[in-house]
This record gives structure tokens, sequence and C-alpha cells, in this order.
């Protein structure tokens, strides 16, 4: 009887050796997949997938491109009245990504994002952190990019009625241009942008300032050219809504000055140039703060440079 359980327990033993193995395995090889897609520089076959992965990258944005160029050039579409006469129209339609977009272009996005379905589960299965993973705002966008060639497909030769929900479509697209910045994986992060970035989150309480000072500009200004100009000159006014209000004073604080919008009354112009001056002083006092600490962070980092690429002499 202990003969018997004795050969239990190395059987159990065995096994549970045998899980720990494949689950090691399971793991090293995680691992290498991992190392093939966040590390470009790891291995040669990580060069080459990342150089693989750039091409994709590439394409997929030249299609979207491409796309865009064949909805924006086809001539409109005449919707017979009476099937049975030919002259009677009833409206016209201009083309959107239905009938008109060659289907190849469809058929080459397919492709793409197969391959980037492909890549994504990898990445999500070797990560060892899926929490972390899926919060990643680019990964996030890699998902959402997965979905509008499938949808676009399964809608193809449908009548026009869905083509408001293709443009949205379209517009879901652009999160493709998020893909380019895994270019900056292939190469090394620049000492400038580096500096940058440490110094917007040193001053992130002072630029949160300042953005809620441009607010309160916005608002305050914006209502008060509204209200001036829509009853000094009511009939004659730029201003639609309160909204275009608000679009006016953020292109004249950030001085752009676009003039699609423009206060007619005295009162109205004199508050815009006030709008203007008040604009200019607040983008221009913050910026030597800004500069002194950039020139601060930049002179660390450079001294930390320095002394790596420093080799020590040795004795002789």
């Amino acid at each position: 009887e202990e003969y018997g359980i004795r050969e239990e327990d190395q059987e159990v033993t065995g096994l549970l050796d045998q899980a720990g193995r494949s689950q090691s395995a399971w793991r090293g090889q995680c691992t290498r997949i991992q190392a093939m897609f966040e590390k470009p520089f790891s291995s040669l076959g990580a060069k080459g997938l990342a150089a693989v992965c750039l091409l994709f990258n590439i394409g997929i944005c030249c299609l979207f491109i491409a796309k865009a160029f064949e909805d924006t050039h086809f001539p409109p579409v005449y919707v017979l009245e009476n099937q049975t006469d030919p002259t009677s129209v009833l409206h016209t339609e201009a083309h959107g990504s239905f009938y008109p977009e060659p289907l190849f272009l469809l058929h080459l996005e397919l492709f793409c994002v197969l391959w980037f379905m492909l890549e994504f589960l990898l990445r999500l299965l070797s990560c060892p952190n899926k929490k972390e993973f899926l919060q990643s705002p680019l990964n996030v966008a890699d998902f959402l990019c997965l979905f509008p060639v499938y949808i676009e497909l399964s809608l193809y030769g449908h009548p026009t009625s869905h083509q408001h929900s293709l443009y949205w479509l379209d517009f879901l697209r652009t999160l493709y241009f998020f893909k380019l910045l895994k270019v900056l994986k292939l190469v090394e992060t620049p000492l400038m942008l580096r500096v940058l970035t440490y110094t917007s989150r040193a001053l992130l309480r002072e630029i949160t300032a300042l953005l809620l000072v441009l607010l309160f500009e916005i608002l305050f200004f914006g209502s008060l050219c509204y209200f001036v100009d829509v009853i000094e000159d009511n009939a004659y006014t730029h201003f639609g809504d309160i909204g275009s209000a608000f679009w006016w004073a953020v292109v004249t604080l950030t001085t752009v000055g676009y003039g699609d919008i423009v206060p007619i009354s005295l009162v109205g112009k004199m508050i815009g140039a006030c709008t203007a001056l008040c604009g200019v002083l607040t983008v221009i006092i913050p910026i030597p703060f800004f500069c002194i600490k950039f020139q601060g962070y930049y002179d660390s980092v450079m001294v930390k440079e320095k002394r790596k690429r420093q080799t020590v002499p040795l004795p002789s």
C-alpha cells in the first residue's frame, strides 16, 4: 500500500514538473515574441519584422490618402424620379465610398488590416500585463483600426442611404496615422525631444494654469463681444450664435486672425483690440520661465551624456 502511494506521488510530481516545464517554455516563447515586436534591435529577426511592420504602416496610410482622393473626384449621381422617363430627375447625390470606389483599394486595405490583426493578437498574447497593454492609447488606436474595413465591406453595394455612416468610418480611419508613431521605436529618441518631455512634466501645473487663463479669456471676451455686437448691429453681425463668438475669441487670442468672423460695431472692435492684446501677453509672459526650465534640463542632460561617453584611461 505504501509502495502504491509512493508511485502515485511520483506520478503527480512528474505531471507537475511537466506542466512547469511547458509553462516555462510558453513564457520563454512569449518573451521572445514580445522582444521581436517591442525591441526591434534585439535580433536580426526583430529587425526584419520591424521593417515589414513599417512597410505595412506606411502602406495603410497611403491607401487612406488614395481612398480620400477617390471619394472626392467622382462626378455626381443623378437619381431618377421615374425609371421609365430618363429625363425625369428627382435630385442629385454626390458619390461617397459606395459604388464608385475601386474595390481593389478595399482589398488592399483588408490585406493590411489582416496583418495588423495578427500583430495585435501576438502582442496581446505575449504581453505579461494584459491590462496595461489594453490601456495604452496606441494599442486602443490599433484595436479600433481593425473594424472600418470590415464594416465597409459588409455595406459595399448597398443603397447610398449608408453613405453618411461611411464618412464616419473614414473619420475613424484617421487613426491609421497613429501607427506612424511606431517609427520612433526604430530610432533613438532625440535629445531635444527627451528634454522637452521632462520640461513639460515639470511645468505641468503652470501649463494647466495657462490653459485655464486662456479658457477664461475665451469665455469672457467671446460673450462680451457677442452681446455688444448683437445689441449695436443686430442685422449685420457676423456672430450667428455665441459659439461662433467663442471661435472668434480663440482665433484672436492666439493671434491667428483668420478674418472669417469679425466684430462690426465700434465697441466690438475695441473689445477685439483688447482681446488680441491680452492674448499676446498671455502667451509671451510664460515663455521666459519655460526657456529657463528647458535650459536647466538641457544642461543637466548634456552633462550626463558627456559622462556616459567619457572613457576611463587605463593605468600605465
